[in-house]
């Protein structure tokens, strides 16, 4: 993001707050509470053009989570409330906010301020998804016209930053309609005054301005790997179907302090490989002690990605938002390849190992039925540095939607490390309805 250069405005040049004190006495409380029954969050009389009038923001569904703010399944709306015939009654009203699956919070209060002679509402509120998924959040600044009732908003989508101490030093993320409200001649200088005094956004440092910076891993990567940026920019993966992949190694931890952020995290005696969700997918190699990003790509939808080890130096990276398009990627050879459908690649390839998990693998899997059971042999292989007495495995199979069809126990006895062992087990269904399998480690003694 390119951070606006601002020239210091003091905020009483462009604003003059209408009236001071609570957001709202007990008297104006009532009049909003009897004539739309709900409590609002923000209240406060006002005069415009010689009228007294109340501006009210209000959550419809009345969920306040701990008394701070915070509203879950939030359904905000404004209101504007006019004397008429001396009885209040409802101007206009506008919904601002609804998603049964975010908190709403506010982080700035309201305040009545006048931009131009013109009486505005301002404040700014902070959207975050529920659970784990991700850990972004929205910041909206935002301006109400109390003539018209208009809602201008600058939306700023950042990730928590914490400074080395753990300290948290604001949202680092970027404006995604700054060039839309420039635009808006009248409104534009005072978002520019809110911005450069608000400590709710990060300002740029001489270090992250510095390419090599541990902390622009992922701006590293985009420049060393042009044909990959394309590649997920446009989503192509056709377009280079093999090539070279650049990784920039780092003694300082690149993985993100949020656990919550972290979709998948797989791991073998080499490396620890974590896939944040619908984010990148980042590295730590265990023998040179080293930390890389493996793959860059973050959306709002549409890239979620998992991951497996194929072999002990080979991820497959699998976009199942995205019609399972899948990458391989070796770690060792620094090499890429787009794999249209690995099961195909299996059938080509039987000699290919995958990683079942805790260091073992299997290969040569194909089904054998007749007409009474449908039989699925193969191999495993133990590299796990270990001898075994027994392990369990299971096999889970599924059609081309997706679909779990059937699992079953594969169970291997007297396994030796570095030892081979071929298997068998019968499923419960057709062969032709099989499309896709995996096998993953159980147990073991």
């Amino acid at each position: 993001m390119k951070y606006i250069g601002i020239v210091i405005v003091f905020i009483l040049f462009y604003c003059f707050q209408y009236s001071q004190g609570q957001d709202f006495d007990d008297t104006t409380n009532s009049i909003v509470r009897e004539l739309i029954s709900v409590n609002p969050i923000f209240a406060q009389k006002f005069n415009s053009l010689h009228e007294n009038k109340i501006v009210a923001v209000v959550n419809k569904k009345g969920i306040n989570t701990d008394n701070t703010g915070i509203y879950s399944s939030p359904d905000i709306a404004i209101y504007l409330f006019q004397k008429f015939a001396d009885i209040w009654q409802i101007e206009k009203s506008v919904k601002l906010f609804e998603d049964e699956f975010s908190y709403y919070g506010i982080k700035e209060p309201f305040k009545i301020v006048s931009i131009n002679k013109k009486p505005f509402l301002y404040f700014v509120s902070e959207i975050s998804s529920m659970g784990n998924a991700s850990s972004a959040s929205d910041l909206y600044f935002t301006l109400v016209s109390l003539t018209e009732l208009k809602v201008t908003a600058l939306n700023y989508v950042g990730e928590p930053l914490y400074d080395d101490n753990e300290k948290y030093k604001g949202l680092k993320g970027e404006f995604t309609n700054l060039d839309e409200i420039k635009s808006d001649k009248e409104l534009f200088p005072f978002f520019e005054s809110q911005i450069e005094s608000s400590n709710l956004i990060y300002k740029p440092m001489k270090e992250d301005l510095d390419i090599s910076n541990a902390k622009n891993y992922w701006k590293k990567w985009l420049l060393d790997n042009p044909e990959l940026k394309e590649i997920i920019e446009k989503f192509n993966f056709n377009k280079y179907s093999k090539g070279k992949i650049n990784f920039t190694y780092y003694k300082k931890n690149i993985f993100p302090k949020e656990k919550g952020s972290i979709f998948k995290q797989i791991e073998n005696k080499y490396f620890i490989i974590i896939s944040m969700f619908r984010n990148n997918i980042l590295a730590y190699d265990k023998i040179n002690k080293n930390y890389f990003p493996i793959w860059i790509n973050n959306c709002s939808h549409g890239c979620g990605k998992d991951i497996q080890f194929i072999n002990s130096n080979t991820i497959l990276i699998t976009y199942y938002e995205a019609d399972n398009q899948k990458i391989s990627v070796n770690l060792k050879d620094k090499t890429y390849e787009v794999v249209s459908n690995i099961e195909e690649n299996q059938k080509v390839n039987y000699d290919t190992e995958i990683s079942a998990g805790n260091e073992f693998y299997y290969k040569n899997v194909s089904l054998q039925s007749d007409q009474y059971e449908l039989g699925c042999i193969g191999e495993i292989i133990n590299k796990s540095g270990h001898n075994y007495t027994l392990v369990n495995f299971i096999i889970s199979v599924y059609d081309d939607n997706g679909k779990l069809l059937d699992t079953s126990f594969i169970n291997v006895s007297n396994i030796k490390n570095n030892e081979t062992k071929s298997f068998l087990t019968y499923l419960k269904v057709k062969a032709e309805a099989i499309k896709k399998y995996k096998i993953q480690f159980e147990n073991g003694l």
